[in-house]
């Protein structure tokens, strides 16, 4: 076996951000098309998963935390086969780098109907429960917040693209104002993998947070701390008035709930306080 312990695919996402500060760096291969300045003294291995797989990484290790997966754009949702390509990755690094253990990130979208994140994730799961290696260990995350270069279109990050980025001054929004979610920070939620991926073991875990928040006042949350910090203010709504009916109507396996216990309200402060004392960073990005 390789000298080194754990590969981490997809190093450069927001969960792989988090992780190349908790784990050792110098049993750690760390896969990305861009090398990350955090990445101190373990060992960067380009690759790009549309490509072969290099031939610098070794054939064997012990561990595998597979992390890479399309981004999160609405853009993407509404194009087929833009999430397939994870599974040509799953395949691929299963083929080609044998392990005692598979950490997956997949998501809480297995069980919205008809989701196409939630449909390749779970062909993804199935391929890798399909396989020979000895321990699999699956994550299904709710609502993850973490701060990394470049923004997703998850509703927390579409304020600050309307209001701080583009600088709308108002704007409505599709859903309720009394819609409720519940936030878990990355960095907390990579504690929990790290801790388990030392067990022996296989499982299945959601991992969410039963302290949820109103939509309407995640917006205030934001428009608040805009305006302390850089003095923008802006009005909105929200499209729907119905009462809304459960996402999740898909039959996906229920798998053994991880909670957080966090306060979603402070998380999300925490995350808006750190993107507006980093905007030259953010814009550069953007």
């Amino acid at each position: 076996m390789s000298r080194f312990v754990n590969i981490i695919i997809g190093c450069s996402s927001m969960i792989g951000v988090s992780m190349i500060k908790k784990i050792d760096q110098r049993n750690t291969i760390f896969t990305s098309r861009k090398k990350l300045s955090t990445i101190k003294k373990g060992t960067w291995i380009k690759q790009d998963l549309n490509k072969k797989i290099n031939s610098k990484i070794p054939k064997k290790v012990k561990k595998i935390f597979f992390l890479s997966s399309p981004y999160y754009m609405n853009r993407n949702l509404f194009k087929k086969n833009s999430f397939k390509v994870e599974v040509q990755w799953i395949k691929k690094v299963i083929q080609n780098i044998s392990c005692e253990k598979f950490i997956y990130i997949s998501s809480s979208s297995v069980y919205e109907k008809n989701h196409v994140i939630g449909i390749y994730k779970k062909k993804c799961e199935n391929i890798i429960k399909n396989s020979k290696i000895k321990y699999i260990q699956i994550w299904r995350p709710f609502n993850l917040v973490g701060y990394k270069s470049g923004l997703s279109d998850h509703f927390h990050n579409l304020l600050i693209k309307f209001f701080y980025i583009k600088r709308k001054k108002k704007h409505i929004f599709r859903g309720r104002r009394m819609d409720k979610k519940g936030y878990s920070s990355v960095e907390k939620f990579v504690s929990f993998v790290f801790f388990n991926s030392k067990l022996n073991k296989s499982f299945t875990y959601n991992y969410r947070n039963k302290n949820l928040i109103y939509v309407g006042d995640i917006v205030k949350i934001f428009q608040a701390i805009a305006k302390k910090k850089i003095k923008i203010e802006f009005s909105y709504n929200f499209k729907n008035t119905k009462k809304k009916l459960s996402r999740y109507k898909n039959k996906a396996p229920l798998a053994k709930n991880i909670f957080s216990h966090e306060s979603s309200k402070n998380i999300l402060k925490n995350y808006y306080n750190k993107v507006f004392n980093r905007n030259a960073k953010l814009l550069q990005h953007l």
